[in-house]
């Protein structure tokens, strides 16, 4: 495993430890591959949201009827219930 030094003021290395000592990490190490970790996987997540973006804008457009609008109504409220029940 390679390893990378870095350097953090000491509010910033005393913020690292705290999580280290309040959380579920091992070492400092665990805790800034956790970061990095969760980076990536927001990467892949926001690259993948854009992907949908730009096929939704090259996709047909037709006008909303007003079935369409009840329907995402009708879905609308049936979520809003589960969260609520849930």
């Amino acid at each position: 495993m390679a390893r990378l030094n870095v350097s953090l003021s000491d509010a910033m290395r005393e913020f690292v430890q705290d999580q280290v000592t309040r959380g579920n990490y091992g070492t400092v190490s665990d805790y800034i591959r956790e970061l990095i970790r969760r980076a990536q996987e927001e990467q892949v997540e926001q690259e993948r949201l854009e992907a949908l973006l730009v096929e939704g804008l090259n996709s047909p457009a037709s006008e909303m009827t007003m079935t369409d609008w009840q329907e995402i109504r009708r879905e609308g409220l049936e979520r809003l219930a589960a969260r609520k029940s849930g």
